[in-house]
């Protein structure tokens, strides 16, 4: 049965017909008129305001662009990163040379940057626009540049106590990337912070979920240095909960408020037969023995069941302890694994083998871990993550020997005691707090980190932590925040400019495999000055609405209507911009892929006075298409 859409009109014409013969008779008014080619700034050819698709141009092209550009809109990485920190301001800082400029801004949305630059998975890159044209911008690298190059004297200014003190105290749980920030950023304040922890390292997970071949000890103790500067205390062994120290305990200490930062320790178990033998070490366990120097208790022949980082992480610890062969068995594939694909392809030249498609189905032995029976898999529709479902293959099981199994799945944090002291928590035993200021249900605690988001990447913790932080702040400042939130650190002045013809993504020297894998020594080092720079200025300065030469319209004009022509002094500019409207076809490519949004259309663009979105739509409509 055919279905037919009414289609309002006025008076005997349909409106989006008089639309339509409107926009014809602008079309071909145009296309009758010979072909120009526009040339800014030397030419300007005025465009009637009918015209179709009339682009627009922001910003001066006939100046120099600085190379700290800076706008108040987010650019994608910053939007992509959880702790929304300025990566373009930062790295344009960095290609002028200003690494203390540098160091001081980034501090203003994570304080550990020393730490985050060697183990963040950077989300921020995966939304770089440079990967459109090329490779990402190497943020990550960059900031661990940055930050193990900043000098004393600014280390000396940025961590010296402020003057004007609060008068109240802060107690902090944890002493991990969430507990570390809600520690800089109350201390900053002028609040009287002590932070407990119950391992006897400071960092959390940092440190006892983290190999040392990743994170040197030297920077945790670094970073925890320069808190110790703000006047943070720092109290170690100290459990929390039962047979530590309770809330209850803390408000009898005159704390003002409590930050609670407690992190997901918890291993999840793989609920299956003979998990309980000896030989069976949760990751989590296994990582934490290595780097509190305890008896892991490991034998030579090692199974890993996971395919994240921890899994990783584990695997490569157990090589260098000294295994004959490691494992990783995986129930998908390695296009689904959630490890970092640079982690993967280090475990494999270190000599770790993965079996993807198998998972576990029991743990055979007496007392001890002889044999693990695995099942194999197929994959099936997605499931709630996006990834596609492992599928069990009936009367597919095999057993491979292993004397030493490690599960590394997942964790959750250990609230039973806090559900105890009157604290909500949803089904997943996360603390439920108010998102915006990480204020729980009981008056004067706060949370943030892995506590309240569950397992998740440190820069996360951060970002959750800074935001409790100004919630403490405000609870405790009589509604107000303290002036240190406003005195944003100030980017004016340039200094050098940047260039389009830059070598691509440049990976920093690491260690050859064979090396690497009879110490715990760090595996990638630190860019040299030069690469460092030459990198940063790939950044494409992106939502900065200054043109900066990159050529990305013109490559990208599907009919080479656009024409760039750098300026000849070597400085970042253009001295002419053509576009030859007898060329265009009004696409709008150019507008979507300029990445600094200098270039825009008129809402004239598309059909007449029609928007692109208005005539879509009412195309849609005059064909019966259901909305």
């Amino acid at each position: 049965m055919e279905t037919k859409t009414k289609v309002q009109t006025n008076g005997s014409i349909p409106i989006y017909g008089l639309g339509l013969l409107k926009s014809m008779y602008v079309t071909m008014r145009t296309l009758l008129k010979r072909s120009v080619t526009v040339q800014y700034p030397r030419e300007r050819l005025p465009i009637p305001a009918l015209s179709r698709g009339r682009l627009i141009m922001k910003g001066a092209i006939d100046e120099a662009v600085p190379d700290v550009l800076v706008s108040d809109v987010m650019p994608p990485c910053q939007v992509a990163c959880p702790a929304n920190v300025d990566a373009r301001g930062y790295i344009g800082l960095v290609a002028a040379g200003r690494y203390d400029d540098a160091f001081e801004l980034h501090l203003e949305k994570n304080p550990i940057p020393a730490i985050i630059g060697r183990v963040c998975p950077h989300p921020c890159e995966d939304a770089c626009r440079r990967g459109e044209e090329d490779e990402p911008v190497t943020i990550c690298w960059i900031k661990r540049f940055m930050a193990d190059n900043v000098s004393a004297e600014r280390l000396n200014k940025v961590y010296t106590p402020p003057k004007i003190r609060k008068g109240k105290k802060v107690a902090v749980i944890g002493a991990g990337p969430a507990g570390m920030s809600a520690a800089f950023y109350l201390a900053k304040c002028g609040y009287d912070v002590t932070v407990f922890d119950r391992f006897p390292k400071v960092g959390g997970m940092l440190t006892v979920g983290i190999p040392e071949y990743r994170l040197p000890e030297s920077i945790v103790e670094k970073e925890v240095e320069n808190l110790k500067r703000l006047g943070v205390k720092i109290q170690l062994n100290t459990p929390f909960g039962p047979g530590g120290l309770t809330l209850d305990d803390l408000k009898k200490q005159d704390f003002a408020a409590v930050f609670l930062g407690i992190g997901a320790h918890e291993p999840m178990e793989l609920e299956i037969e003979g998990e309980h033998l000896i030989g069976v070490i949760p990751g989590e366990v296994f990582l934490a023995r290595d780097r509190l120097g305890q008896d892991i208790g490991m034998g030579k022949k090692v199974a890993i069941v996971g395919g994240g980082n921890t899994a990783i992480d584990c695997a490569r610890v157990a090589l260098r302890m000294g295994a004959d062969k490691v494992t990783i068995l995986y129930r998908r594939t390695r296009k689904e694994m959630p490890a970092l694909d640079a982690e993967v392809e280090d475990a494999l030249e270190e000599g770790v083998k993965v079996e993807f498609l198998v998972a576990p189905v029991r743990v055979l032995g007496r007392d001890y871990v002889k044999q693990l029976e695995l099942l194999r898999m197929e994959l099936g529709p997605p499931d709630e993550s996006g990834r596609r479902r492992p599928v069990q293959i009936k009367g597919s099981e095999y057993t491979i020997d292993v004397d030493t199994v490690i599960p590394a799945i997942s964790r959750t944090p250990e609230t039973d005691w806090l559900k105890e002291a009157g604290l909500d928590c949803n089904k997943r035993d996360a603390i439920v707090v108010d998102p915006e200021t990480g204020r729980t249900n009981r008056e004067n605690i706060f949370a943030a980190g892995d506590a309240v988001t569950g397992p998740s990447i440190a820069i996360d913790a951060i970002g959750t932590a800074r935001k409790a932080a100004m919630g403490i702040d405000r609870h405790l400042n009589g509604g107000q925040l303290s002036e240190y939130w406003s005195n944003a650190f100030n980017r004016e002045d340039t200094m050098k400019n940047r260039y389009e013809d830059l070598p691509n993504r440049e990976h920093p020297e690491k260690l050859d495999p064979k090396e690497r894998i009879t110490n715990f020594d760090e595996v990638e080092k630190t860019y040299p000055r030069t690469i460092a720079i030459k990198q940063a200025e790939r950044c494409l300065s992106c939502m900065t609405q200054r043109c900066i030469a990159c050529h990305i319209c013109e490559k990208n004009c599907p009919t080479r209507a656009i024409t760039v022509r750098d300026s000849q002094n070597g400085e970042r500019m253009v001295d002419v911009y053509e576009l030859d409207y007898g060329r265009c076809q009004f696409c709008k490519i150019c507008v979507e892929m300029c990445p600094t949004t200098t270039l825009s259309h008129t809402p004239d663009f598309g059909l007449g006075t029609y928007t692109r979105k208005g005539a879509v739509y009412g195309k849609n409509r005059m064909l019966g298409v259901d909305q």
